[in-house]
């Protein structure tokens, strides 16, 4: 199983940070997660690094965490973009409620351009194939690669589900946005790689740096601290962090120290591009 993070970011815009998407590859079968903005453009470049199960007309298989704008603004370029290059068969997308009308509504959005695309001379002879089908917490996805299993979060009041992975032997447990929850603990414990999103407890309490009530932070996502804990009960092979947020100025690995301070194990700051072998 191979983990590609196409972007560990945020709601917020960085030049060089996208919002949060990432590719599981295992076997002949490729996943993507969520798919936030620049999600396409950051698959076009792993593909050109040398990735070709990442290629644009071989992906699928989508699925959707939640339906917060940063991890789903992407979704509409990667529907269209991926028919383009080449897609002929039916991309499947998987969502929490909500996912089909939103779906939709993205192809009512584009139906001038994606008519001109298929119905003129353009090379997209074959029509645009897609397929909703929204999930609740079990078994998602399933072929004789691996197997992706949901299991419900804590995110406010947004639906919201962490993902395991799992091949014949190797697991992967992705938290997705949530505040510490039994979740996390049960489907997480021993995994091969845990992927969690974490902001810093010190970029929260700095006077006058960030203008979000921390109640925010507690009730819609995981701190250094509370990660640390999380780390010591599930003990993972690897820890890495994406959806990171300093909320100040905090440099990176002062925000990976703050959770070492508390667990011991390896702990990785995720960057946009970087490749996992699991």
């Amino acid at each position: 199983m191979k983990l590609t993070l196409l972007g560990t970011g945020s709601p917020g815009c960085y030049p060089n940070v996208y919002q949060s998407a990432a590719a599981v590859v295992a076997g002949e079968t490729s996943i993507i997660i969520d798919c936030g903005g620049g999600a396409t453009q950051r698959l076009a470049m792993a593909c050109a690094a040398g990735q070709p199960a990442l290629d644009l007309k071989n992906l699928n298989t989508l699925i959707l965490t939640h339906l917060h704008p940063d991890h789903s603004a992407g979704l509409a370029d990667f529907i269209i973009s991926t028919w383009i290059k080449g897609r002929k068969e039916p991309l499947v997308i998987y969502g929490p409620a909500g996912t089909e009308e939103m779906v939709e509504h993205l192809i009512q959005a584009y139906k001038i351009g994606i008519a001109e695309h298929w119905e003129t001379e353009s090379p997209t002879p074959h029509p645009l194939k897609y397929e909703v089908i929204e999930y609740t917490d079990g078994e998602v996805f399933s072929n004789s690669d691996i197997s992706v299993t949901a299991h419900r979060v804590s995110h406010g009041r947004m639906e919201t589900y962490a993902l395991k992975f799992v091949t014949a032997d190797k697991s992967l447990f992705w938290s997705s946005d949530t505040q510490p929850h039994p979740a996390v603990i049960e489907h997480g414990a021993g995994v091969d790689v845990m992927v969690h999103e974490v902001y810093s407890e010190r970029g929260l309490h700095l006077p006058g740096i960030f203008h979000t009530p921390p109640n925010y932070f507690r009730r819609m996502h995981t701190s250094t601290l509370e990660l640390g804990d999380i780390a010591n009960q599930t003990r993972p092979g690897r820890l890495i962090l994406q959806h990171q947020m300093h909320l100040g100025p905090v440099s990176d690995d002062e925000l990976v120290q703050e959770i070492a301070d508390i667990y011991d194990g390896e702990i990785v700051f995720g960057r946009d591009l970087d490749v996992f072998e699991i």
